[in-house]
């Protein structure tokens, strides 16, 4: 699929990513499996989902926010040790200097732009010995992360949904999962928010797509980041 990329005046990527609809969570079968990742059900996404090719990165955090709180300094890396108010406030800042809407995304779009199309564990497939050629994972980061953009992409051209950092997602986690009646463009609810995608330190099972991970929204810690979505 050709996928539209569009790059805004901070030089910021952003994909463009048709609607369509998509199994969100995973099977009971799936190896690994949490409660919280189910009911597996279809989710609808319905309009163009412009969406950060790569986790926002401490050169581009600090331009916005004039400050650098991350571990790992290197402007090519994630920003990290961002809280969830840390990062919805980039959201605004990006908004007023750009003139364009920006937010962090759904957890359902988060899954929709991860998974790609694809039903399997991961958005590659299913086996996790092909985590190298995608992700930053305990077994091969070196206990760090990573500049952006390393690994391959997933099939909507976005790098590092598996690893590296884990992603704050705009809505909340609960532990008894999913109301499967919300299926077009839902917002999940619970008391704490998502976090999504796994980071340098996790093993597979925190990798996999479906995964979720509700997090205290005023937390910082070195493996917690965020990408962006432009809101047309």
């Amino acid at each position: 699929m050709k996928i539209e990329v569009i790059e805004n005046f901070l030089g910021m990527k952003l994909a463009v990513i048709p609607p369509g609809n998509f199994f969100m969570g995973s099977l009971e079968s799936e190896i690994d499996r949490d409660i919280d990742e189910g009911p597996r059900h279809r989710v609808t996404i319905s309009s163009p989902l412009i969406i950060g090719i790569y986790p926002v990165t401490q050169a581009q955090y600090e331009r916005v926010m004039h400050q650098n709180y991350s571990r790992f300094k290197s402007p090519d890396r994630p920003a990290e040790m961002v809280s969830h108010p840390d990062a919805s406030d980039f959201c605004s800042r990006l908004s007023e200097i750009t003139g364009d809407a920006y937010s962090l995304p759904t957890e359902a779009q988060w899954e929709y732009a991860c998974r790609a199309g694809i039903e399997s564990t991961f958005a590659f497939g299913d086996d996790p010995r092909n985590l190298d050629d995608y992700a930053w994972h305990a077994g091969n980061s070196s206990n760090t992360t990573h500049s952006v953009g390393q690994k391959k992409a997933n099939a909507f051209g976005l790098y590092d949904m598996h690893g590296n950092v884990w992603e704050w997602c705009r809505d909340h986690w609960s532990a008894q999962g999913y109301n499967p009646t919300q299926n077009r463009d839902p917002e999940s609810q619970g008391f704490t928010y998502n976090l999504r995608g796994g980071c340098y330190y996790s093993h597979p099972q925190a990798l996999r797509s479906a995964k979720r991970f509700g997090y205290n929204q005023s937390n910082r810690y070195d493996s917690v980041g965020f990408r962006v979505i432009r809101v047309d």
